[in-house]
């Protein structure tokens, strides 16, 4: 893969909805992030999941600084 193929499918979400994810999906792309390469193995990453009242707090946060 071409460098500009790679810079062109990168994109950001900024916006959140209040559809539920499944648990199962969650896990899915915590596994897959597991296996994603760091700087010298450092593996720097932590993951947080967020549900609830929780989420929306952190979705009001976020609408309020954007």
């Amino acid at each position: 893969m071409d460098f500009k193929d790679v810079l062109a499918s990168e994109h950001a979400t900024r916006k959140f909805t209040d559809q539920r994810v499944s648990e199962k999906t969650v896990i899915k792309v915590i596994e897959e992030a597991q296996r994603t390469p760091s700087l010298l193995n450092s593996q720097p990453w932590r993951i947080y999941v967020a549900e609830g009242e929780v989420a929306k707090a952190i979705r009001k946060d976020h609408e309020e600084k954007v």
